[in-house]
């Protein structure tokens, strides 16, 4: 798909509106001095929706809306980033997300009256030195926003189950800084975190199989998720002996970074810490650990060192975290 993304002075809408090229259809001047561009990709019925900030200021702007949801967002006047960063929903809290990031969702009603759930992810007034440590990984991604969403892209033709993008937008402003937003659309089914706590013995061995599979093709394509929990682990059809995994929660990704094996360590410790003890005991861990090195015996295939890498690293995060939770207990009591 081809993007529409330039400058034009607010004196020349006019001229700008008038000379649209043939392929786009429709041209309109929105809110926030924004041209939307309406062009209809080809072979599909709905439009891709695109704008063009058009801005004496010369604050760059760019949104996109994924054509399975061209429709549904025109029906509710979803069109330039104003909208996104206005539109109602039911926040989503967390206690160590900043200030600057907010994390809401928001359900849309088709034309058949449907209800569709979508989560936003906004990113309010990044300064140059909170993008630069946001977008470090991210290869030449210019907001929080599209580093999500260029590693959801990736990760996806990698042929690894990942959220759907269904719009991202991103502005420079004229203060300085910039502001950006990325939709999903909901996943069927529910986080490992939130299915393993109804579970009241051990996870059947297609369970740990599955997810040993999903981290072993994950980490071979060469990807580092650094937030490697239950919790971004998605069971997708609520199937214990035919289960379906997806990927959430991407922003943080790395590509073959330096030290990968030490980085592919700390995704596992993650995980190993983050499933209860009722759930896997030594028995399914080993059979994680023999299905994702692909071995029949891990003290044959000479990993002890790497074994007591993985346990020394989870150790660690467990005791960060009840020192954590210590402090907000504390500071709770005040």
């Amino acid at each position: 798909m081809r993007r529409l993304n330039c400058w034009i002075d607010a004196n020349r809408i006019a001229d700008a509106v008038e000379n649209v090229p043939p392929a786009i259809d429709e041209c309109r001047v929105g809110r926030a001095h924004q041209v939307v561009v309406v062009r209809k990709a080809v072979g599909t019925a709905h439009p891709t929706i695109e704008s063009t900030t058009l801005n004496p200021a010369k604050s760059q702007s760019e949104f996109w809306i994924a054509d399975e949801y061209g429709a549904l967002f025109a029906q509710h006047d979803i069109a330039v980033i104003d909208d996104l960063f206005e539109i109602a929903g039911t926040k989503l809290h967390k206690a160590t997300l900043p200030s600057w990031r907010e994390r809401l969702a928001v359900d849309l009603a088709d034309s058949d009256g449907k209800t569709k759930r979508f989560y936003i992810k906004r990113f309010h007034r990044n300064t140059p030195g909170r993008l630069l440590k946001s977008v470090f990984a991210g290869q030449g991604a210019t907001s929080p926003a599209q580093v999500e969403r260029d590693w959801i892209l990736r990760i996806s033709r990698d042929g690894i189950t990942v959220p759907k993008v269904a719009a991202f937008a991103e502005e420079s402003l004229d203060t300085g800084g910039s502001r950006s937003a990325l939709v999903l659309a909901e996943m069927p089914g529910e986080s490992l975190e939130k299915w393993v706590l109804r579970q009241k013995g051990a996870v059947s061995s297609e369970l740990v199989d599955a997810v040993a599979n999903v981290a072993r093709v994950f980490h071979s394509a060469g990807y580092i998720h650094r937030d490697f929990y239950l919790s971004h682990i998605f069971l997708t059809n609520d199937s214990e002996t035919n289960p379906k995994l997806a990927l959430i929660d991407l922003q943080r990704v790395m590509h073959k970074p330096i030290r990968f094996v030490r980085w592919r360590n700390r995704d596992l410790a993650q995980l190993d810490y983050s499933v209860p003890i009722h759930i896997a005991g030594l028995r399914q861990r080993v059979r994680f650990l023999r299905r994702y090195f692909q071995v029949g015996g891990l003290r044959k295939a000479g990993l002890r060192r790497t074994i007591k890498a993985i346990a020394r690293k989870s150790a660690q995060i467990a005791a960060h975290d009840r020192r954590r939770q210590a402090r907000t207990t504390k500071a709770g009591a005040v």
